[in-house]
């Protein structure tokens, strides 16, 4: 378990420092707009993954259970002897396990949906291009830095769905720290190149790129393992009984994703269309702040998805409980104490990190930080939840919040003069209301309804005449 939690953090810690690094390089190198082009083209990225169907925590869940449903099967199946009956005559070639034949979907699940997406994003640059929409240079640079997004994005997501076998294997420290290692050689391949480089509009075009490269390497290395965990990998044909399955559980993880975007991406586009550039420079390296105060505690909420998964199919509801307790408690100690240290070093970090102490952005930060702490809580529910299966609950509630969100930021930027501060003060309401109240009642609410059906079925199987 420690060992496991460690490798979570360090690979989280590596993600926020990869991006640091290089959000750093790129303003000092390449100027503010390269910089705001290259936050946009991370929402972008954020835009992207959604379209993987929400496939790696899908696995993470449901792998878990297949493993119990077949086990216990396995139960079941035997004669009053104790012998396994054999229900179906032998066959040349047997047919994989149930897990893998899961695996071997959720793969090519993904290569359809990265086919899918990047014929849309080639029509939508055809279009874009034939109409002129890309006239102006900061267009420019985000439609190419795009381009290395979806190659990047859609390559990860095919290492994540690997991982997921390594961590549902056992090997859920080796899984983390190959992907911190990914965001290491990043850096190491992108920093040279950038720090070299002086012209705004080939900047994150680099960045994209050596994302990608980086992302190949420590993906292949993902994709063998697991082969080697796994008989039948990349052999047969999609299953369409396990794709419905995946597909009905990941649409609603997929959901969740979409409401994401309403928060941090959507103030983006909200300050690109109401507010200017320089307010979205000013707001950029907040989000950079924000995700890695998130990403601290993000670990700790990875590591709470399969472990609440396995939780659930042994029927342990007391260990669900204080996972969620315990967690969401450890999360909220260490994003308060997060805030604190980075609201007392922000002018001299902003000064390190961008060459400018920031004193438009470090004025903005305490606001900022305030939902950051409350959203950040809320991830250890979130991962509860989705392993408890209970998803559809979570991702309407956010999606309500997202929406809400967005409404209110239009209203308080049109109709008052908050500016840049009223969108950010839409995000800390609508956070507040369902990451510190409606999440707290609700997910201890569903552990108390899991636990007292158990109580049941188990009342009415004692009642059973002929039971002892």
């Amino acid at each position: 378990m420690k060992l496991d939690l460690a490798s979570a953090y360090a690979a989280s810690l590596a993600r926020v420092a990869s991006w640091a690094v290089i959000a750093g390089v790129i303003y000092d190198r390449s100027g503010s707009t390269a910089f705001a082009a290259f936050s946009i083209t991370r929402a972008i990225m954020t835009l992207i993954a959604v379209s993987g169907l929400g496939l790696t925590p899908t696995l993470v869940v449901l792998l878990p259970q297949f493993k119990v449903r077949l086990k216990s099967r396995a139960e079941i199946e035997r004669d009053e002897s104790g012998m396994m009956m054999e229900y179906e005559t032998p066959r040349k070639r047997p047919e994989p396990p149930a897990d893998s034949l899961l695996m071997d979907t959720a793969f090519r699940l993904v290569v359809i949906a990265a086919l899918g997406v990047s014929a849309l994003v080639y029509l939508f640059f055809e279009i874009a291009d034939s109409s002129g929409w890309f006239d102006s240079k900061f267009a420019m640079i985000v439609r190419d830095g795009a381009v290395g997004a979806l190659g990047a994005t859609f390559i990860r997501l095919f290492a994540d769905v690997a991982g997921t076998r390594l961590q549902t294997s056992g090997y859920l420290a080796l899984d983390f720290l190959l992907q911190a290692a990914t965001e290491i050689c990043w850096v190491a391949i992108a920093y040279p190149s950038l720090h070299s480089n002086q012209i705004s509009a080939e900047a994150v075009s680099i960045a994209m790129g050596t994302l990608m490269l980086s992302n190949i390497l420590f993906g292949l290395i993902r994709f063998f393992l697991a082969t080697l965990l796994q008989s039948g990998l990349g052999f047969t044909l999609i299953q369409f009984r396990y794709a419905g399955l995946l597909l009905r559980t990941g649409s609603l993880l997929m959901a969740a994703q979409v409401a994401d975007l309403l928060y941090g991406p959507a103030n983006q586009a909200l300050i690109k269309a109401y507010l200017t550039t320089q307010s979205l420079a000013e707001y950029a390296p907040l989000l950079h702040i924000d995700a890695a105060l998130l990403l601290g505690v993000g670990g700790l909420a990875t590591l709470l998805l399969p472990k609440t998964a396995i939780a659930m199919g042994d029927q342990n509801h007391a260990a669900i409980r204080r996972y969620y307790v315990n967690g969401t408690l450890a999360s909220l100690t260490l994003l308060a104490a997060g805030a604190a240290f980075a609201w007392a070093v922000a002018p001299r970090l902003f000064k390190v990190w961008f060459g400018d102490p920031l004193p438009a952005t470090v004025a903005l930060l305490p606001l900022v930080m305030i939902h950051t702490v409350i959203g950040g809580t809320a991830g250890v529910g979130r991962s509860i939840l989705f392993g408890m299966n209970r998803a559809a609950a979570y991702t309407a509630a956010s999606l309500v919040g997202g929406v809400a969100n967005v409404g209110l930021a239009i209203l308080l930027v049109t109709h008052t003069a908050l500016g840049l501060r009223g969108i950010i003060l839409a995000t800390i309401i609508t956070v507040v209301v369902r990451c510190a109240i409606w999440m707290p009642w609700y997910t201890l609410r569903a552990i108390r309804q899991e636990s007292a059906k158990l109580d049941a079925e188990r009342m009415a199987l004692a009642a059973e005449p002929g039971l002892p």
